[in-house]
């Protein structure tokens, strides 16, 4: 389905979620569009399980995952935007840090996913007042809803992919775009970009 930015903005809409937004679809529909990279991640986590049921554990797991890790985007993505003379350090330090970052989240995940797995029951750990932010996925996995979570699993890896590129690409060529990054403009986008995905992939 052919989307456009005219989907998503009316003429009331912040002009800064505009920009961001103008700045993730600015690749169209290349190989490396965030779209098109989200596409490609699916096509391989399905050739990597052999049954439906594997590929549904795959999917749950990398939704957690990528939705945790998508809040460290919008964290330096408005530290950006709090210290811009400081912007090309904070990208440089977010990137060393990476393996690091995804340790924490890995042991975050797996408590989320256990939670999910146990329809909603946790015996005790460190994420217990987190396990909230998983609720929604509860039904849907108890009642085994396939296409809900390959819809989510594109939405989340565009997501990653879409914020990925805004902090390592699209900020560093164009600086004016760090006066848009604030808390709730990278809210919206990240919302925005959700819902692209969602109507293409649908």
């Amino acid at each position: 389905m052919e989307v456009s930015e005219k989907t998503f903005f009316s003429t009331h809409e912040d002009a800064g979620v505009e920009q961001l937004f103008k700045a993730f679809l600015s690749k169209g529909d290349a190989p490396d569009a965030p779209f098109e990279l989200g596409l490609e991640a699916l096509e391989q986590l399905e050739l990597s399980a052999n049954t439906e049921e594997v590929l549904m554990s795959y999917f749950l797991e990398d939704i957690v995952f990528t939705s945790l890790y998508a809040t460290f985007y919008e964290t330096i993505l408005v530290a950006v935007k709090q210290n811009p003379d400081a912007a090309a350090r904070l990208i440089e330090e977010f990137a060393a840090d990476m393996e690091a970052r995804e340790r924490v989240i890995a042991i975050q995940a797996h408590h989320h996913v256990q939670y999910i797995l146990n329809n909603g029951t946790c015996k005790g750990c460190a994420f217990c007042e987190n396990h909230k932010d998983v609720n929604e996925l509860l039904e849907p996995w108890i009642n085994k809803e396939y296409d809900f979570f390959c819809g989510l699993y594109v939405g989340m890896k565009t997501i990653q992919f879409g914020m990925e590129q805004l902090l390592y690409e699209h900020v560093p060529a164009n600086p004016s775009l760090i006066r848009h990054l604030g808390h709730d403009n990278v809210l919206q986008l990240r919302q925005n970009i959700f819902d692209y995905a969602e109507k293409k992939f649908f």
